[in-house]
């Protein structure tokens, strides 16, 4: 059984943000199956005071899997989310991953791009 491994590195930037998504993993040519790991990393641009207060809601989808959350910044104006999965389908390394984030009644559309092949 062959097994390809991969990095590919997604990013995208709107007016308020900034997003990147690392995806690194082993796929199996013969069933196009993946282990991966994922880091998603959002950051606002202005000042952190801005979202202090606020509750950010995001979601993305990667190959068909929808992943998100809520929650209150934790002090910074970085918001990550790291995962690890041993199933899911190979990604398309020309896909166009869609962010949307909500915040103090505002929401922001980002589309990530790979940056790296």
């Amino acid at each position: 059984i062959a097994s390809v491994k991969h990095e590919y590195h997604y990013y995208g930037e709107e007016k308020h943000w900034k997003a990147t998504l690392d995806i690194s993993g082993n796929v199996d040519t013969a069933t196009h199956y993946e282990e991966k790991e994922k880091d998603f990393v959002l950051e606002y641009k202005g000042d952190y005071s801005d979202i202090s207060d606020a509750t950010v809601s995001y979601a993305y989808t990667a190959s068909g899997e929808t992943e998100g959350g809520t929650l209150n910044p934790p002090g910074t104006k970085y918001i990550e989310d790291s995962s690890e999965s041993n199933d899911g389908n190979m990604r398309k390394k020309d896909e166009l991953i869609e962010v949307v984030v909500k915040w103090n009644g505002q929401e922001e559309n980002i589309s990530m791009k790979l940056i790296n092949d």
